[in-house]
């Protein structure tokens, strides 16, 4: 995200990684439809974003494809609760950093801005064309073409490739076996007019898709004829080496370079759980991570007045839950 960002502005990207709106507590297979109402909620935003920052972008539409936008922003974005709308454009959006950026001088939030920006279309009186009618009736309408009348609204825009990163896919709270990580995106992944989009041969839309649990969620894929001779599968493993540097890193970043080992924070007979820690988080970064958090609630809950290094109990404790927190 970060590599795309940095080089030039032509690129739109969607954060995919919040499921709630796709899925219940209950595995219920997302329909494509439900995917692609989401991707068209982020892309919607992305365009208020691109909008706010170069200003041409909207001023070079025509009549009609400022039409388009209207109604893609009505359908998609205005009607979202405002605590919806706080959480998309800050902590969902890639370009959040950017717009708060160029608001630092002014009391405004992102929300504010954006609600002022689509308020031209009440000024100019501009007639927005449905969105609503092509995705009202699941059974009759094709996802596909909303997000192709999405894309010829953002190549109006000056997209040129749109970028969709899907990740913390385990993260919600029904999604924590190998079959459940398949059924929230199977869907998308197994609907190849979508996950290779193109437009005149080209492909303008690119899905990086990350999964755990590689060893039970890959057959799965294969069972159901993933394309693996046209979508690359790359596995990312981690070695102790890197796992202790990044901990390392984490640890200094957040006590201003004051601590740079666990070990600095356990009693003189708890030397060693800094590489207890690296051992049992079977080389999985969030295990790690939430072992280490747990291990400081633990810690904080436990801990007598006066105490200030981590004791067993909590060490203990901590390492039980951030496990449990993990998995």
């Amino acid at each position: 995200e970060a590599e795309l960002l940095s080089k030039a502005d032509r690129s739109l990207i969607m954060r995919y990684t919040d499921f709630s709106r796709v899925l219940t507590h209950e595995i219920v297979r997302p329909t494509l439809e439900a995917h692609v109402d989401e991707l068209m909620l982020l892309g919607t935003i992305g365009l208020l974003a691109f909008w706010f920052q170069h200003e041409d972008r909207y001023s070079s539409l025509s009549t009609t494809e400022r039409a388009e936008l209207a109604g893609l922003v009505y359908t998609y974005y205005d009607k979202l609760p405002s605590t919806s709308k706080q959480l998309y454009t800050t902590s969902l959006s890639p370009y959040a950093g950017k717009v708060l950026a160029a608001l630092k001088t002014s009391e405004k939030t992102i929300v504010d801005t954006y609600n002022a920006m689509i308020s031209v279309f009440k000024k100019e009186r501009i007639e927005p064309t449905s969105w609503a009618e092509s995705h009202s009736d699941a059974r009759k309408a094709n996802p596909v073409v909303r997000l192709q009348r999405f894309w010829s609204l953002a190549k109006a825009m000056g997209i040129k490739s749109i970028w969709v990163l899907v990740d913390g896919v385990d993260e919600h709270a029904s999604v924590k076996t190998d079959e459940a990580i398949f059924t929230c995106v199977a869907e998308l992944l197994l609907n190849q007019q979508i996950i290779e989009f193109r437009d005149q041969d080209r492909q303008v839309m690119c899905f990086k898709v990350f999964l755990t649990r590689p060893e039970g969620v890959e057959p799965m894929l294969e069972k159901h004829k993933f394309r693996k001779d046209r979508i690359p599968i790359k596995k990312i493993e981690w070695r102790r080496s890197e796992l202790d540097l990044a901990f390392k890193r984490r640890l200094a970043y957040y006590s201003a370079d004051s601590v740079l080992s666990f070990d600095d924070i356990c009693g003189r007979d708890l030397r060693g759980t800094h590489d207890r820690l690296l051992d049992e988080c079977g080389l999985r970064p969030r295990t790690l991570f939430y072992m280490a958090y747990e291990i400081l609630a633990s810690f904080q809950r436990l801990a007598k007045p006066g105490e200030s290094k981590l004791d067993k109990e909590s060490i203990d404790e901590g390492i039980r839950s951030g496990k449990a927190a993990a998995i």
